[in-house]
This record gives structure tokens, C-alpha cells and sequence, in this order.
């Protein structure tokens, strides 16, 4: 062998054992950040304030510091990072701004994964695609990411944090390099962002130049979104229910934690709310239009500021369980007063039931309330509480869609052996036959509960109501009981007891918000209102109390 090839031979020998050695080393490298992935991942964590120092130090040649300074809360980020290496989770909700009344159970208990809910509020898109990166690189395999977004603030922070030595983008180039990418970046995760749902009270504090400015940086923001196929948009806006209510938010950005929960079950659960660009501005006109009623008073319907209003019934007062979005939260949001709901969903009128009408107003009468753990005991123990002699105060009663249901007699002459659910007549389970007395019947026992509290309150006012429409069923025709009784000939009943024992009546019934064709805009199951029936009730009842109490 010349030298020449002996040469070659010993070069290809050298570049296979280099090429040997390079190839070893890059899997050694590979297997050890793939075992110390989660431990790197903790230590960055842990030195997270040197890494920040000097990001800080050039945050400092922003316009605005003091920007800066909030774009930095390690303390929060820190929890999240660690809680991102500790933990595994499915699905993210970052967010704008503060989310932590949400319960951790609830989206688990929904979809059958967990999800970590962010404790820090980022503020920049730059800060947005860095979160969302280090969530990935912590070992989380996402599949779904939620993301509470403002178009426009995101903006105005991404141009607030722009360095003195370069120019903002435009808004369209703005959402090209920011925020598109970010999402194609991740074409495996489904993205839900979801738009704020402020309170038109918000809304109608602003310049209306500035009012359309924000929805149409929205508006352009949905236009964009339409090419990222993995992007849906969500948005409560135009619920009135849920935002002409000032008693659902805590801020502009933020819901009341009771009503937080409520909301986002909503946005995570229901694909009605999605929305798109064309569809965002047929939102914005029932906005606009809820401006209007805004800036003309009509949701401060009268002053009863004076008033301490209770309400007693049953699940019609009582199946919608956010305080301030029942129908007597609606009520207290339009009129000022203060008011108490004593309602009791499943109860009767009838004195068969212990925790009905008659109980209710013998325990009220006493200034006490009956040993039952539920909304109703809280409520009553408010009141008895804040109750002063000579307050004064309004009952309102609900009742009679049970008793119908029950086959409740209505008069003595339609007492008959009947049944009557157990749980009414004491029974521990099962249907038994009892026998209705004649203190039992259903106008007997609202006569004693409408006698027992004019005793007991003498200066007080009382408000009879009909139980509202319910869906029609039997190709249109009204359901009958079991004993052949029809829900109107209870209402009658009403009616004519309220006229002889002299209090007022509202008739929901046939002269209510809620009839046979907008029953599945207001109903959850064709007898219980969902938020958007029990708000438009409300309204509709603290409209009557004006006429009734300030006569017009």
C-alpha cells in the first residue's frame, strides 16, 4: 500500500472515530435533557431573579418604568413555574387579569383533564408567547389553552414597552408578528381566547370615539384570527343579565368571585358563545343598545332605597343561585333596595309542607328562621339581623306552581286521599297516600301565611305573585295535575285572595316578560329560568313596584 492511500485510510479512520464520538455525545446530551428536564427546568425557577435582573436593567431605558416594573411580578410567576414542574396538566388558562376565585375542580370534573390556572397576569404579547413557551417546556403536553384577552390593552402595553431606538408596528403588523405566530407555533393546541365581558356601566363611561375604537381593534383583531384554523373566540358581552348588573363585577375586568364561576362554566362549556368578526358587530349593537338604556336610567328603574324587600316561594324565586343575578338580586341592582330571598326550591304553599309558605311566615313572624341548611337560613338570619322596628319592608310570595304539580287541593270541597311526595310528608323516600286537612288546602294556608305576617308587620306591604308561563306542552294545551287541575285555576285562586285580603298582585302569568314563544330564550328545562329569564322577571317586577309604590 503506497503512502498515499495509507494516508487516506488513516484520515477516514480519524474522521469515523471524531464523527463516533460527536454522535455519542449528542445522544448522552439528548438522554440527560431528557431525565433532567423537570430539575433544569426547577433551577431556572429558583434563579429566576438573576435571570430578570437583567432584563430589568434594560427594561429601564422604557418610556414608562413603572410599566416595566408590573410586567415584573416574580413572586407570581415563580409560583406558576414551579407548580408547571411539579405538576402535569392537559390544558392552560392564562389570563390579563385575576382569575384565582376559579375553582381548580371544575374544568377537571368537565373534561376529564387538568389545567393549571396562571397566577400572573401577563401584559405584553412578548410576555404571552414566553409564558406559554416555558409552560410547554416544562414537560406539559398541552392540548388546550385558554386565554383571557384584550385586543386593545394588549396593544397599548406592547407600544408602552417599545424602546426609546424603535418604532411600534402597526396594528395589522402588530397581530401578524405577535400574536398569529404565536399560534402557529403551536398548530397541535386548540386556543379559546376570551374577550372581556365588561359592564355596560363601563361602556357608557367612555368617549364614544373611544368606545368604537376598542371594537374595532376587536373587530380587526377576529378578522386576522379567521386564518388560524386552531383559534376559536369566545364572548359574554351581550348577555344583559350579566352585564348591565353592576352587582356581577368586582372591576371592569373582573366578575364577582361568586359569579366567576358561573361565567367561565359558560365559556369553557358552551360552543353558543363563540364568536367571530361578523358576528362580534351584531353583538355591538345590543351594546349599543344597552348603553342607551344605561345612559337613560332605565336600569335604575326607582329609588326604594328606603325599602327592606324579602322574598318568599319556591325554585322560580330560588333555582337561579348567584345572589346578585337571582330575581331578587336583579331586583335590588334596579331599584336599590335591600333585599332578602327566603325561597325554598321544591316547597308548597300548603301547610303539608313544613319548609312551605306557612312555615316560612310563622318563623318570620317570630323574627326567626327554621333549621334549614340552605340559602333561605342565611338569608333569614340577614334579615332578623338587620330588621328594625319600623322598618319598612315588603313581602313578596311566590307560590302555587308546587302546590299544582302536588295535586294540592285547592279548595276543602276538593279534598280528597291523594298522594303527595314523600319527602312533603315526612315519609324518608317513596309516594304515600295522605289526607289533606282543611287548614292544608292551597288557599287556606296562603290565607293564614298573608294573616300571619300583616300580624306580626303591620306597616308592611305584601306583594301576591302568580308563577310566570311555563312551556306549553300537549300540542299547546296547559298541562293538567293529576287531579285534573290546571295551573291557571291556581292562579285564579291568587288572585281572589289577594283582592279580599287587600295587598297587591302581580300577575306573571298572562301579563309577565315570559310567554309561550320565548320560553327557550328564558327557561333551562321549560319551569326554571336560566340568568337571562330571572334578569328580564326582575326588571319586569321592579317596574310594577314603581307604579305600585311611587304610582308611576
Amino acid at each position: 500500500m503506497d503512502k498515499s492511500s495509507s494516508r487516506i485510510i488513516k484520515s477516514a479512520s480519524a474522521f469515523l472515530a471524531v464523527l463516533i464520538i460527536v454522535v455519542a455525545i449528542v445522544l448522552i446530551n439528548q438522554k440527560l435533557r431528557a431525565d433532567e428536564r423537570h430539575e433544569a427546568a426547577l433551577k431556572e425557577t429558583i434563579n429566576y431573579n438573576e435571570a430578570y435582573d437583567a432584563r430589568l436593567q434594560k427594561f429601564s431605558s422604557f418610556a414608562d418604568e413603572k410599566f416595566a416594573l408590573r410586567c415584573l411580578d416574580v413572586e407570581k410567576r415563580e409560583a406558576d413555574y414551579t407548580r408547571c414542574v411539579a405538576e402535569q396538566y392537559g390544558a392552560a388558562h392564562i389570563s390579563m387579569w385575576n382569575i384565582d376565585a376559579l375553582d381548580e375542580s371544575t374544568y377537571p370534573s368537565l373534561f376529564g383533564q387538568s389545567m393549571i390556572y396562571t397566577k400572573y397576569e401577563y401584559k405584553t404579547p412578548m410576555e404571552l408567547r414566553e409564558y406559554l413557551g416555558y409552560i410547554v417546556e416544562s414537560g406539559n403536553e398541552l392540548n388546550h389553552v385558554y386565554i383571557n384577552i384584550d385586543p386593545y390593552i394588549l396593544e397599548n402595553n406592547y407600544k408602552e414597552a417599545v424602546f426609546y431606538d424603535e418604532e411600534p408596528q402597526q396594528f395589522e403588523e402588530y397581530i401578524h408578528s405577535e400574536i398569529l405566530q404565536l399560534f402557529n407555533d403551536y398548530p397541535k393546541v386548540s386556543f379559546e381566547l376570551f374577550l372581556p365581558a365588561r359592564p355596560v356601566s363601563y361602556w357608557a363611561s367612555l368617549p364614544v370615539e373611544e368606545y368604537n375604537e376598542i371594537m374595532d381593534r376587536w373587530y380587526v383583531f377576529l378578522m386576522y384570527l379567521h386564518w388560524c384554523p386552531n383559534v376559536v373566540v369566545r364572548y359574554l358581552g351581550d348577555q344583559e343579565w350579566l352585564v348591565a348588573n353592576d352587582y356581577n363585577y368586582a372591576s371592569p375586568e373582573r366578575f364577582t368571585d361568586e359569579v366567576m364561576s358561573t361565567a367561565y362554566l359558560y365559556l369553557y362549556a358552551y360552543e353558543e358563545y363563540e364568536v367571530n368578526a361578523p358576528e362580534l358587530k351584531q353583538k355591538k349593537g345590543a351594546i349599543d343598545k344597552y348603553i342607551r338604556k344605561e345612559k337613560n336610567g332605565d336600569y335604575n328603574v326607582c329609588d326604594l332605597s328606603g325599602k327592606k324587600i324579602v322574598f318568599m316561594g319556591d325554585s322560580l324565586f330560588d333555582f337561579v343561585k348567584l345572589d346578585s343575578a337571582c330575581i331578587s338580586g336583579v331586583v335590588k341592582r334596579m331599584t336599590g333596595a335591600e333585599c332578602y330571598n327566603f325561597a325554598i326550591s321544591g316547597t308548597c304553599a300548603s301547610a303539608i309542607d313544613k319548609y312551605g309558605f306557612t312555615g316560612i311566615a310563622n318563623a318570620t313572624a317570630m323574627k326567626s328562621a327554621m333549621d334549614f341548611e340552605s340559602r333561605y337560613q342565611r338569608e333569614a338570619k340577614r334579615f332578623s339581623a338587620d330588621y328594625k322596628e319600623g322598618d319598612d319592608v315588603v313581602f313578596v310570595i311566590l307560590y302555587g306552581m308546587n302546590d299544582y304539580f302536588s295535586n294540592v287541593p285547592i279548595t276543602e270541597d276538593d279534598i280528597v286521599e291523594t298522594t303527595a311526595d314523600a319527602e312533603d310528608s315526612g315519609e324518608d323516600d317513596g309516594v304515600v297516600k295522605v289526607v289533606f286537612s282543611a287548614d292544608d288546602t292551597f288557599t287556606n294556608s296562603m290565607r293564614y301565611g298573608i294573616e300571619s305576617l300583616k300580624k306580626a308587620y303591620p306597616q308592611a306591604s305584601i306583594i301576591v305573585m302568580s308563577p310566570y308561563m311555563i312551556e306549553m306542552n300537549r300540542g299547546g294545551k296547559i298541562p293538567y295535575a293529576e287531579g285534573g287541575r290546571t295551573l291557571p285555576e291556581y292562579i285564579k285562586v291568587l288572585e281572589k285572595l289577594s283582592s279580599a285580603e287587600q295587598v297587591a298582585y302581580y300577575d306573571l302569568y298572562s301579563k309577565g316578560p315570559i310567554n309561550k314563544d320565548n320560553t327557550d330564550m328564558y327557561l333551562v328545562d321549560g319551569l326554571h329560568t336560566r340568568e337571562a329569564g330571572a334578569f328580564v322577571l326582575g326588571e319586569d317586577i321592579a317596574k310594577r313596584m314603581q307604579r305600585t309604590f311611587l304610582g308611576r
